[in-house]
């Protein structure tokens, strides 16, 4: 393969129509030099008019650079279509940004200079910020549920596979995106594979704008599905005899404490008095942390210690539903 690129950036698309123009035209429109980074769009089977816009953008564009290159395959889910994204990019650093997101001018400057930094192959991401157009409860549900702090109420930040970027030696080096996860989870089962073999570089100057959820009941219905998340990657750390963190062994406590409690009581009554009990605790402690932001000076707040816990008991009945399915395929 000849890695002459600086910059291969890899669009996984699936049902993308409204937001891939858009984002392509991010891309275009980056502060680097347009020789050095290419586009490659991976088609994960799209059934909307994805293809053809994209296809209609790359006709218009065909004399510009960078390079853009289109790829379509049959729906097998994100983490098989980064992965198709990875054997076809060309560049030395391939970075990773949804069909729904958009990229800041000096995205790739900014992750050049992260990686200089680093000195070594590693892994650079930024944060993921609300589009300027988004909804009052977008902003709010990115400030209460999507920033993180740590025990002294400073913050902390998380990778979200929409702004993220790897050294090629690492996909050399036997690493891929596990492809058991199918729409979200995959940037932290990488991270878990690849335990503390790389450094990671955090930088706050190389933003992207993504949509978040737009409405209570959409999130709710993430929530409910980051327990599936949840059970999947439990499974993986069994499966590669992984090490938990402190406050994976505490959610991994919590989960336990509610299986016993839906198995041994046999009621739901016990079940849900646990899981409310757990969300006002930790929607009490994400309110305190984040004081210091004057989350606490607005109605966001008490709306936020009413919505945690019917958030955890979603991605618990989540967890707990998937682990059931997995038992029955299991005694099958």
């Amino acid at each position: 393969m000849d890695n002459t690129l600086k910059f291969s950036i890899v669009v996984c698309c699936y049902n993308g129509e409204a937001t891939i123009e858009r984002c392509l035209n991010s891309l275009w429109n980056l502060s680097y030099d347009k020789s050095q980074y290419e586009i490659v769009l991976i088609n994960d089977g799209a059934i909307d008019k994805t293809g053809e816009i994209i296809e209609r953008i790359l006709s218009e564009k065909s004399e510009l650079l960078p390079l853009a290159t289109h790829y379509v395959s049959e729906n097998r889910g994100l983490s098989a279509a980064r992965n198709r994204g990875i054997k076809k990019s060309r560049g030395e650093i391939i970075l990773f940004i949804d069909e729904d997101a958009a990229a800041s001018e000096n995205w790739l400057i900014e992750c050049e200079n992260s990686f200089q930094e680093i000195n070594e192959p590693g892994i650079v991401y930024g944060p993921v910020n609300p589009f300027e157009d988004s909804n009052k409860f977008e902003k709010y549900i990115k400030d209460v549920h999507y920033t993180h702090f740590n025990n002294m109420g400073d913050q902390t930040h998380i990778m979200i596979g929409t702004n993220m970027a790897f050294h090629r030696s690492i996909f050399e080096n036997n690493f891929q995106f596990d492809e058991s996860f199918t729409y979200r989870g995959d940037e932290t089962a990488l991270l878990l594979l690849l335990g503390n073999k790389y450094k990671i570089r955090y930088n706050q100057k190389m933003p992207v704008r993504h949509k978040y959820p737009q409405t209570i009941g959409i999130w709710l219905n993430e929530r409910y599905h980051n327990g599936l998340i949840s059970r999947q990657l439990l499974k993986l750390r069994k499966t590669h005899k992984l090490k938990t963190s402190s406050s994976g062994n505490k959610k991994l406590v919590y989960i336990f404490l509610l299986l016993v409690a839906l198995v041994y009581f046999d009621t739901w009554f016990v079940l849900l008095t646990l899981i409310f009990g757990i969300g006002f605790t930790l929607a009490l402690k994400r309110l305190v942390l984040k004081s210091k932001y004057t989350l606490l000076k607005n109605h966001y707040g008490i709306l936020a210690l009413v919505l945690f816990p019917f958030s955890y008991l979603l991605k618990t009945i989540g967890f707990v539903y998937h682990y059931k399915g997995l038992l029955a395929t299991y005694q099958k």
